[in-house]
């Protein structure tokens, strides 16, 4: 199974894209991240399903607080068995990583 995640906050809305994206302040974005978090947590499968792929997508995933991508990756470990050789992906954006968030 593969897992997309969707973070739909940048810094900017870009003329060209087509993707459900926009500015948010870091209330917004926390409220995000808690409905995304119960989301996961909730997430009906029983047993645990086997994921070899999460793929953070947006948007641009590096513009959220730094804790969010270990909250969303813990989060997705609780509730499913991650392979030990899984692909995890995020988009980034240059001008919004730093070093607490790689």
């Amino acid at each position: 199974m593969e897992i997309y995640v969707h973070i739909p906050f940048c810094q900017r809305k870009c003329a060209y894209c087509d993707f459900l994206s926009f500015p948010a302040d870091a209330d917004t974005q926390k409220k995000y991240m808690k409905a995304l978090l119960t989301e996961i947590r909730d997430f009906p499968c029983d047993p645990p399903m086997e994921v070899s792929s999460i793929y953070i997508g947006g948007g641009t995933p590096s513009f959220i607080y730094a804790e969010a991508v270990a909250e969303i990756l813990q989060t997705i470990r609780e509730r499913f068995v991650v392979d030990g050789d899984a692909e995890i992906s995020m988009e980034a954006n240059p001008g919004t990583v730093t070093a607490d968030k790689l």
